[in-house]
């Protein structure tokens, strides 16, 4: 069974799309034509192309759902492979949800550079974010916060509840 897509329509969400995204589609085209990143396959699933592939041509694309390795319809060739037609999609958030009001438990925090507040070992710590250590060689992420003595990076007081700072003040002028 094949899926008719239509550029602008919005797309069920798939296994492997996490709540609150939309996928809206693009003109379907060949997966050798098909730009690097998310497409949905002729059933409908959806699937993302790397920018990776192999001396003989294959192109490196998989199923988001299962992880397998994307060959399209049978036969299972190269050939065949990037000649399959796929249906790009762009992944958009959805209007994200009001703020939560008050603590909130760390789980649920941004991890992005949103300013924080952070509760740690029964005292409000400032200035909080995410660190992310993506070029360490042994990446173990954790929050950092503002003390009176400087910026910790202490990963044995990890906070456990978060909020956003309060709006500040209008400024006269602005």
């Amino acid at each position: 069974m094949s899926v008719k897509l239509k550029v602008g329509d919005r797309i069920p969400r798939p296994a492997g799309v996490p709540d609150g995204y939309v996928l809206v589609p693009r003109e379907p085209t060949t997966l050798l034509d098909c730009p690097v990143g998310l497409f949905i396959n002729q059933y409908g699933g959806l699937c993302l192309k790397t920018e990776y592939g192999n001396n003989e041509g294959r192109i490196d694309a998989y199923i988001v759902s299962s992880g397998e390795f994307f060959w399209g319809e049978q036969p299972q060739t190269i050939a065949n492979q990037r000649k399959q037609i796929v249906t790009p999609v762009d992944a958009l958030t959805a209007a994200p949800p009001p703020p939560a009001q008050g603590w909130q438990p760390i789980e649920t925090a941004p991890k992005d550079r949103t300013d924080l507040i952070f509760w740690v070992e029964d005292k409000v710590r400032f200035c909080g974010g995410w660190r992310n250590e993506q070029y360490a060689k042994n990446p173990r992420p954790y929050w950092t916060y503002a003390t009176s003595m400087g910026v910790q990076y202490v990963r044995e007081s990890q906070p456990t509840l978060w909020q956003l700072p309060p709006t500040p003040p209008a400024v006269e002028g602005e």
